[in-house]
């Protein structure tokens, strides 16, 4: 989580002129991520991992295959479903870690500039690696033997330089469908 927190705050860096454009319209997200990532956290103190990884497929494989397929249709009351939609991805992502696919299917389909787009999940995968960063604290998973050898920084740098030319190449349309469409592998 360490990692992910780390490149998305570099994503949410270059992105950032854009975050004035978007912030009123994640705000509320956020509001009911912190309420998801609670539960979330909770849930995975108690469930078996194999129940969550087959729950997980059955949630997001149809999302994915929407995103995949092209399929696009603005929802029309986003301030109404903003604090219920964060708080199903903060009980996703804290169960989980992965809140990618319906976060691209809720930007996308509400027609986000691409600028837009990234900032908005720069500001969302932020939040939501801290609130379950501090989440998973409050419940016992860290350990100092999983605290003792942290990846090391230059690593992280060279990787995340190494990443932006392919993606700075493509076109918005194709970025968003290649991340969504390559979601299923991601959830091994």
């Amino acid at each position: 989580m360490l990692v992910e927190l780390v490149i998305n705050g570099y994503v949410l860096f270059i992105n950032r002129k854009s975050i004035r454009n978007i912030w009123w319209r994640v705000a509320p997200i956020l509001i009911g991520l912190v309420i998801g990532v609670a539960i979330g956290s909770y849930i995975l103190s108690l469930v078996h991992p194999a129940w969550v990884k087959f729950v997980t497929y059955i949630m997001l494989l149809p999302l994915i295959l929407l995103q995949a397929a092209g399929i696009r249709k603005p929802i029309q009351a986003e301030r109404a479903i903003a604090i219920p939609f964060g708080a199903s991805i903060g009980t996703l992502y804290a169960v989980t870690t992965i809140s990618g696919p319906p976060l691209a299917v809720l930007f996308n389909n509400q027609g986000y500039a691409k600028q837009d787009f990234r900032a908005a999940l720069g500001v969302i995968r932020v939040a939501e690696g801290v609130f379950t960063g501090i989440a998973y604290y409050v419940i016992g998973l860290y350990s100092y033997e999983s605290m003792a050898n942290p990846p090391d920084p230059s690593v992280w740098f060279s990787l995340i330089r190494a990443g932006e030319w392919p993606i700075r190449e493509r076109t918005e349309t194709v970025s968003r469908k290649n991340a969504a469409s390559r979601a299923p592998g991601s959830l091994n």
